[in-house]
């Protein structure tokens, strides 16, 4: 083959990677048979290129896990502290993994701090990698939420190096706060808020993030909650509920155990309903400072979340009534009964922010268990007389009540 009609063969091939992964991010991806008749003389390397691209699927999910939590031993790649790349100043390492080191930066064009990615060489020198790799990060740059950690850039100095420019978020993760001190109603109610506002603008966009759990979230020294870690998500399937809405390859078990929908449990197709599940469970852990569903082993969790319910009875007296039925509708095992939009979530907790600050919330109180409750014994009555009710909110709208 000349040189010309190798330099043809690689234009075609890579022209019909991007589109195929252009049509797999819009949410329809193309059967593979039909797809490589489009290019005839090259089927045979076009489904090669494809399937390449499914192999690399697991590599990219995690590629853009930047905060320090996620990183243990060191990663065998070039240090880059105290060198320049482009218009950044690289400080020092904050976090280190199998998939790339993280680096906090400067900069110096925007005087802002900023956390360096480095892109794994078996990404980045991988022309198949490198299409999706773009198109996704491009996407995810278009998130533009001020509860959604930011990409900023992609630098790449050959084709063997890149780099993810993120936005630096610094403060506690809401795993670490848990972990030191049992939240507020007021500190949960906000974030909780924050970050339904947040997978919200993610989803309007197509973005499912798969993986919402409470080390993938910050709070801000402000007190400003900042969802991490949206990974490179593949787009959600804008077709009727009633259809099948894969965007995660059926069979595959994702993410993070104790926060996993019943559907990815199983392994089976996901859509937005899995992030409001996972949303159910750490507003659930935000209130009471436990999992929902927990075990000694990952399988044993997940064997709890398909199986069993949350111990209701662990949320806090305050708990607003309609907060404990926003959380049962959130964690409702059949992706059909449960919340469908998070939207609706976030307006249904700052319903409950405003009542909680004008005094009128009604919390729901579990009294302890009387005789008289049980169907025998000495203690059953047998006849009850119920008295006026009284409106004591102050809220003329209660009086149904």
């Amino acid at each position: 083959m000349t040189g010309r009609d190798n330099d043809n063969a690689i234009q075609v091939l890579e022209m019909a990677v991007q589109q195929f992964v252009d049509s797999w991010l819009d949410g329809q991806e193309p059967k593979l048979d039909e797809f490589v008749k489009d290019y005839p003389g090259y089927e045979e390397q076009v489904r090669q290129r494809i399937r390449k691209l499914h192999r690399i699927d697991g590599l990219l999910d995690s590629l853009v896990r930047a905060h320090d939590l996620d990183f243990q031993d060191s990663a065998n790649l070039p240090e880059l502290v105290g060198q320049r790349l482009g218009s950044f100043e690289v400080g020092h390492v904050i976090g280190r993994g199998g998939m790339g080191v993280v680096y906090l930066a400067r900069d110096t064009k925007l005087d802002r701090s900023v956390a360096i990615k480095s892109i794994p060489p078996e990404l980045a020198n991988d022309s198949t990698a490198r299409t999706r790799f773009k198109r996704e990060a491009r996407l995810l740059a278009s998130l533009n939420h001020p509860n959604i950690g930011a990409i900023y850039d992609l630098v790449e100095q050959d084709k063997d190096t890149g780099y993810l420019v993120l936005e630096y978020v610094p403060g506690q993760t809401i795993a670490q706060r848990i972990a030191s001190e049992p939240l507020k109603l007021e500190e949960v109610l906000s974030f909780g808020q924050q970050i339904a506002e947040a997978v919200s603008a993610a989803h309007e966009q197509g973005v499912i993030h798969r993986d919402l759990k409470p080390g993938n979230i910050k709070i801000t020294p402000q007190g400003r909650a900042k969802v991490l870690d949206f990974g490179l998500a593949k787009p959600s399937v804008n077709q009727d509920r009633g259809g099948d809405t894969t965007v995660t390859q059926p069979g595959r078990v994702m993410g993070t155990p104790a926060y996993m929908s019943p559907e990815q449990a199983c392994g089976k197709p996901t859509d937005e309903r899995s992030d409001i599940w996972s949303f159910g469970c750490i507003l659930y852990q935000m209130l009471t400072s436990q999992l929902p569903f927990d075990g000694d082993s990952a399988t044993e969790i997940l064997a709890r979340i398909i199986e069993r319910e949350p111990n209701w009875q662990a949320l806090p007296q305050e708990t607003p009534a309609h907060i404990r039925s926003l959380l049962r509708r959130c964690l409702e095992k059949d992706p059909r009964r449960r919340l469908q939009h998070i939207t609706d979530a976030a307006t249904e907790i700052a319903e409950a922010l405003t009542l909680l600050a004008s005094g009128s919330s009604t919390p729901v109180h579990t009294l302890p268990r009387e005789p008289w409750m049980d169907g025998t014994g000495r203690g059953r009555i047998k006849s009850l007389a119920v008295l006026p009710l009284q409106n004591l909110t102050g809220d003329p709208e209660r009086e149904y009540f």
